[in-house]
């Protein structure tokens, strides 16, 4: 077995296959991106490898699974900000903000800045707008 093939098996390549997963299929079925756009959020890949990572089917690069994860914490952050109230979160996501150069949140998302939008969020949570 080479090394590259021990490395796709290893508990932590499984690990973050599954955590991307995780994240693709969130941001697909909550936030309603396309692997167009997730390509866009997870560093610029292309739609077919977003369809391999969603299956699990190919090993992230590390910058993917860093986006990965964030993307799971904007999960989190909106939970926190929206609850359940998924009308309210979408109508959010499609607004534009000043603190983005009037870009709505989900552009900054699918351009890769999602960290920014979880740090909006936790300003909004702790009462703190701009």
């Amino acid at each position: 077995m080479s090394v590259r093939e021990r490395l796709e098996r290893s508990p932590r390549a499984k690990a973050e296959a599954k955590q991307v997963a995780k994240a693709v299929s969130w941001a697909e079925r909550e936030i309603e991106l396309t692997d167009e756009e997730l390509a866009g959020a997870l560093g610029g890949v292309s739609p077919r490898t977003v369809a391999r990572w969603r299956e699990e089917q190919q090993r992230p690069q590390p910058a993917a699974v860093i986006a990965a994860e964030t993307l799971l914490g904007l999960a989190k952050a909106l939970d926190t900000v929206f609850g359940t109230d998924k009308h309210r979160m979408q109508t959010w996501l499609h607004e534009r903000v000043h603190a983005f150069r009037d870009r709505t949140p989900l552009r900054m998302i699918i351009q890769g800045d999602a960290a920014k939008v979880v740090t909006l969020l936790a300003n909004i949570d702790a009462g703190v707008f701009d």
